[in-house]
């Protein structure tokens, strides 16, 4: 009687669940992957501008954006921004990137490299296409191996 249909649905969410885990398990592997080839670009010293582009494309298919380039230059202009632990700012307001997606036409990445300012990457969102923390920071860890390469670069004066 009702036992069975009981069974039938546990069944069924042991197998939602153990593909949600699957599919977490694989993208959890590719940030690593994404990390792994930014850091192993910089170890090999790879020239940094090929390690600005190749994060520039890692966060175009990261962060779901539309476009992404690299500014040497500090900005004057008042964007959204993302902070090293991920977390986005609107005019000074912390913004729910994981319901609505990144704020605005334009949000700014800043690279560093032991606190010295190397840039920004200046990041075209997709509209309410929202971005899960932990794909903020691994955004932000690819942005800090660019701040070393670009560090390494001045320092051997390339």
């Amino acid at each position: 009687g009702v036992r069975q249909p009981l069974v039938g649905i546990a069944v069924t969410e042991i197998a939602v669940r153990s593909r949600r885990h699957k599919t977490m398990a694989v993208e959890e592997a590719n940030f690593v992957a994404r990390i792994h080839s930014a850091a192993a670009a910089v170890a090999t010293g790879e020239p940094a501008t090929f390690v600005v582009m190749q994060v520039a494309a890692q966060l175009i298919d990261l962060l779901f954006l539309r476009d992404c380039r690299f500014d040497p230059a500090a900005s004057d202009q008042h964007r959204a921004y993302m902070t090293q632990d991920g977390d986005v700012f609107l005019a000074g307001m912390r913004w729910g990137v994981e319901q609505m997606g990144l704020p605005g036409s334009e949000v700014e990445l800043v690279v560093e490299y032991q606190g010295r300012f190397f840039g920004q990457y200046v990041m075209v969102p997709t509209p309410g296409k929202p971005v899960s923390q932990e794909r903020r920071v691994v955004a932000s860890a690819l942005a800090d191996q660019v701040g070393a390469a670009l560090a390494a670069r001045h320092a051997i004066g390339a």
